[in-house]
């Protein structure tokens, strides 16, 4: 299904995707005969077609993992990022930080994704990371009391700043990003 993903996330308008629907021929190959044709029998030009349409892919064609990457990018395009950003860091210590927080930093430093009808809150990533212990953060979010980071292992974490609570959040950073934004308790 990462196919389609790729797809997905190159479309910007539903015109390009009904378009992609109708002209594709790798589609009938890598959606079962169901999918396909819920594709082909849905009603592009709509009232409410840009929702109707997200319900569709959500319900039958992405996993709920896919479909939570899918609105991330679309949520990240809209804040400024695209694929291949490069934030430039200022004098940044690479002897202090790891190979993958300062990957981090040039794909996502200084990027604000703000709380939108589509999601639950916001998330600001820094532009200098700070270090507290084994782990290394990047990002806030619930107003400055939740930390997103990374330990030695290249495991991410939240921390509560409340609490001092470290909670483990999962290996794949657009995952967390996606629970981040769009589950209502992600944590």
């Amino acid at each position: 299904m990462s196919i389609i993903l790729d797809y997905l996330n190159r479309i910007e308008t539903i015109e390009e995707f009904e378009n992609f629907v109708y002209e594709s021929t790798e589609l009938e190959k890598i959606l079962n005969s169901e999918q396909y044709q819920a594709l082909l029998e849905f009603n592009y030009r709509s009232k409410d077609s840009n929702q109707k349409l997200e319900d569709l892919i959500k319900e039958k064609i992405l996993s709920g993992e896919e479909f939570g990457l899918w609105k991330l990018n679309k949520e990240l395009i809209k804040f400024g990022w695209y694929q291949g950003r490069q934030f430039k860091i200022a004098n940044i210590d690479s002897e202090k930080y790891s190979e993958k927080v300062i990957n981090i930093l040039k794909e996502y430093g200084g990027l604000k994704i703000e709380k939108t009808d589509k999601s639950y809150r916001e998330i600001e990533f820094s532009d200098i990371p700070f270090i507290d212990g084994d782990f290394t953060f990047f990002a806030i979010t619930e107003k400055t009391y939740v930390h997103i980071g990374i330990n030695s292992k290249n495991e991410y974490y939240y921390c509560f700043d409340i609490t001092n609570e470290y909670k483990y959040a999962g290996n794949c950073l657009k995952t967390i990003l996606a629970k981040t934004l769009f589950d209502e308790k992600p944590w």
